[in-house]
């Protein structure tokens, strides 16, 4: 991905979503970004943080990062009419059932559980705006 590229525009299927999740947690293979020891709650955030860039993407509702960011926060297992992690697992119901499944095992979790989860995610994309803001600053 290129730097201010948005990570969701070449999500085109499950597997796509989970690289691009592993890429942004940073828990993917030695060389592909990750520069340290995968951490418990980064590896268990994978395929939660999956489901939330597939159903941004061009085959879930095509909104993109800023509905991922939007959706980060509403945890209402309920919601599924406003971004959150609900809306998320109804847009992977069909086409990426191992993520979508992902965060209703998330959400039913114990909240110390959840909230470690919801940690990894945003520290994530806070470490994607960060990236963003240096390439505007150099590029800018």
């Amino acid at each position: 991905m290129a730097p201010g590229e948005d990570p969701t525009s070449h999500v085109d299927c499950e597997y796509a979503a989970i690289a691009q999740a592993e890429s942004l947690l940073r828990v993917g293979k030695q060389g592909l970004g990750r520069d340290r020891p995968a951490n418990f709650w980064d590896v268990q955030a994978v395929r939660p943080l999956a489901a939330l860039l597939f159903a941004a993407s061009p085959r879930g509702n095509d909104q993109g990062i800023q509905w991922v960011r939007a959706a980060l926060d509403n945890t209402d297992p309920e919601d599924v009419q406003t971004p959150g992690w609900a809306h998320a697992a109804l847009r992977c119901s069909v086409a990426a059932t191992m993520s979508g499944q992902s965060v209703v095992e998330m959400l039913t979790a114990a909240p110390s559980r959840r909230n470690s989860i919801l940690a990894a995610v945003r520290t994530a994309l806070d470490t994607l705006d960060a990236t963003e803001d240096q390439w505007e600053q150099r590029c800018g």
